[in-house]
């Protein structure tokens, strides 16, 4: 091939022509030996499709680039793209086109130096979202709401102004304008449209419609919730009863969480004859008339009973001396060795020593004491020690497993030790002091604590003021009370056992007439106090109505009980294993029951066992199934305190918790006025869910009726209180 002519720098340019001319001037061949090669095409245009385009931000097309040499002959070569603002639109290698912002740019396709371009205009002002903006989601039949509207474009700019229409569904209507009006209680769903480019656009909102407000009473109390205040567990076991005759249908009916094996018959209990001695009681009377007895079978009946119902069983242990020994019938004073005495048992005549005979009272019919000698008692008693208790408890572990295992859940020390010389003068005729109530029941709950760990022990189990106090010179200046706690705080140090879980004590009602079992109401006057006596468990201003209050200041029981534990023995629970307020027959009881309870959750009372529970018929059972079993299948009043004050605690009282298994808020409020009380309940820091459950107990109390479902506004709720009612109100938390 000849040599290329030299072709200076400057007509470079010109290079690729020549270059492609030289096969011809050359004369050269093609590899099959004939004809001619024709140079390369060369690209004189491209043409880009579109030639003009607009696109709303966020959108793209797709551009075609086609390079064509001089004849318009199609070309396969490649071609690259480019724009002229990246800030206003992107192109990507194959031609998609991307808008980024408003404005205006050009799109090139370059094919060697030969381009084509076309304008591209970036728009926003297509409509692609629109959303409602409303200042509160609920109104009132009758009330208006102004909603408006916010259109925006997909790259998310406001198209102030757009059209857009309106519609609700029932419960409301709408204006064209957006202007709710309530028609009808309830919820209503709102939607708004705007169309866009050829494209509907919805949005929609629910909105609580609520019936018109009643009006409040100006002298009704006003009542407060704070959800998130004050926030404590209330114990289950508040709700609990003495054991004696129920069955387990009833602990389900009225949601009975524990039941108390206690009371003055207990304290001479021998396990392994099954009896006891009823003492002063019942004429002193011993054994059952039982010739075979099975050791342990009664409590081991009602620990089977409780666990059928899913309730704990509180058993008391004995710590006095002397326990029976006899199942047969016999008797501590028989007229046949002590002569005649002022009274006698009407019913039972049993044999002693081979004689039938009377069983007196222990008294002389001048009325003097009659006492024993220990071989009298030992007649009909045997040596109480720890070991036999310490088998017992052996006994029930064996039977039902450990305490923390399902098995017995609460040991308690006796019953009333400080009055063994009145109730168990055959056997104690000496009241006891503290020092050895006190030391007894560290032998006892020692010997519990050994057979079963996981037990929960409770003490001293004692009744009144008079034995809380007791002499405190006796004690080094100390209370009986605050002397036990400090003595089992001791024990525990020295020891490295607790073995006292629960400080509980028994309390009745000061006023005359409000405990009478026979449960009738009583007087006016008698039920007046009833209500107001539940004050001595917290009010700092309610003196005892007896010569508690004539020497001493407000009892503030559960506030007191809680200041002796925090002082002289930190993280020992306290309990009320013995209380009864009268009246169970009647509506002014189940009141006063329902009061009861609210406060015990309130003041944070962690046992309570009402002695002598009601009949399933009467009222104040009510009162138990209004907190534990309200519908009947076992709803429950709930189980964390919340915050909840009334201004006048005596007419209207208010208690109120969350439910931990739902978070329900359930409020409980006692009219205990005799006039409908319609009151406003606010709510803090708890939006309900619209619609709330209703249940209540007034008039006669003998039902729980679950009235209609109330509307539940943000702010709270009123409602008229029928006169002497417990109403349960429950509402769902909004989600």
């Amino acid at each position: 091939m000849p040599q290329l002519p030299y072709v200076p720098a400057q007509h470079g340019r010109w290079m690729w022509i020549l270059a492609s001319m030289m096969p011809l001037a050359c004369g050269g061949s093609s590899d099959n030996g004939g004809g001619t090669t024709g140079p390369p095409a060369t690209v004189a245009t491209v043409v880009v499709t579109p030639s003009t385009a607009s696109l709303e931000v966020s959108t793209h097309l797709t551009a075609t680039a086609t390079p064509k040499d001089a004849s318009g002959n199609t070309l396969p070569t490649p071609v690259s793209w480019l724009t002229s603002d990246t800030s206003i639109a992107a192109v990507s290698s194959a031609g998609v086109v991307t808008a980024r912002k408003m404005g205006t740019a050009t799109i090139f396709a370059s094919s060697g130096t030969v381009q084509g371009s076309f304008p591209l205009s970036v728009t926003d002002s297509i409509a692609a979202t629109v959303k409602i903006v409303a200042p509160r989601d609920t109104l009132n039949i009758g009330g208006t709401l102004q909603l408006t509207d916010t259109v925006k474009t997909a790259s998310g700019r406001v198209l102030a102004g757009h059209a857009v229409t309106w519609s609700a569904t029932t419960g409301a209507s709408i204006s064209a304008s957006g202007v709710v009006t309530g028609a009808a209680a309830g919820y209503t769903t709102i939607t708004v449209s705007a169309s866009g480019n050829g494209v509907a656009h919805a949005a929609s909102d629910t909105l609580l419609v609520y019936p018109v407000p009643i009006a409040t009473d100006p002298a009704a109390p006003l009542l407060a919730i704070d959800a998130t205040a004050d926030h404590h567990s209330i114990s289950p076991y508040i709700y609990g009863v003495s054991t004696f005759g129920l069955d387990a249908a009833y602990l389900t009916d009225l949601g009975i969480a524990v039941t108390r094996w206690g009371g003055d018959g207990i304290t001479r209990y021998n396990w392994q004859v099954d009896q006891s001695n009823a003492g002063f009681d019942w004429y002193f009377m011993a054994g059952g008339g039982v010739a075979t007895p099975t050791s342990g079978a009664q409590v081991d009946a009602i620990v089977t009973r409780d666990k059928s119902a899913g309730a704990a069983t509180f058993v008391s242990v004995p710590i006095i001396q002397w326990i029976d020994k006899v199942s047969v019938w016999d008797c501590s004073y028989p007229v046949s060795e002590f002569g005649p005495q002022q009274s006698v048992n009407p019913y039972v005549h049993p044999t002693v020593r081979g004689a039938v005979t009377n069983c007196g009272n222990g008294l002389h019919t001048d009325g003097s004491q009659i006492f024993l000698a220990d071989s009298d008692i030992a007649r009909i008693h045997v040596a109480n020690t720890e070991n036999t208790q310490k088998a017992w408890v052996n006994h029930l572990t064996g039977k039902f497993g450990a305490s923390g295992s399902g098995g017995v859940r609460f040991y308690a020390l006796d019953n009333e030790p400080g009055g063994w010389a009145n109730t168990h003068r055959d056997v104690h005729p000496v009241a006891p002091t503290y020092q050895e109530i006190t030391s007894r029941s560290k032998t006892y709950a020692a010997a519990i604590k050994s057979a079963d760990p996981s037990s929960w022990v409770a003490g001293p189990e004692d009744f009144g003021w008079a034995v809380y106090v007791g002499n405190p010179s006796l004690n080094g200046g100390l209370y009986n009370a605050v002397y036990y706690l400090q003595q089992m705080k001791a024990y525990e140090q020295a020891n490295g056992v607790r073995i006292l879980d629960y400080f509980t004590e028994h309390w009745y009602p000061s006023p005359p007439g409000v405990i009478d079992f026979s449960q009738d109401p009583g007087t006016a006057d008698v039920q007046a106090a009833r209500l107001r006596s539940t004050r001595t468990f917290w009010d700092s201003t309610y003196r005892e109505e007896n010569w508690i209050g004539t020497y001493y200041p407000p009892v503030q029981l559960i506030p007191t009980f809680h200041k002796w534990v925090n002082e002289n023995y930190p993280g020992t629970k306290i309990g009320i294993t013995e209380y009864n307020w009268g009246g169970q027959k009647s509506i002014n009881g189940a009141l006063a029951q329902a009061d009861i309870f609210g406060i015990f959750g309130r003041e944070a009372l962690d046992i309570a066992t009402l002695w002598g529970p009601p009949d399933r018929t009467w009222p104040a059972a009510n009162a138990f199934r209004i907190f534990r079993n309200y519908d009947g299948a076992g709803a429950k009043y709930g189980d964390t305190w919340t915050r909840s004050t009334s201004t006048d605690q005596a007419r209207v009282a208010l208690y109120s918790s969350l439910r931990t298994s739902d978070g329900a808020l359930t409020i409980m409020v006692v009219n205990k006025s005799a006039t409908a009380q319609s009151a406003h309940v606010s709510f803090t820091h708890f939006t309900p869910a619209g619609k709330a459950s209703v249940y209540s107990v007034s008039g006669a109390g003998t039902a729980i009726v679950k009235g209609a479902d109330v509307w539940v506004r943000p702010g709270g709720i009123t409602m008229s209180f029928p006169a002497s009612s417990i109403t349960l109100i429950v509402t769902a938390k909004k989600s």
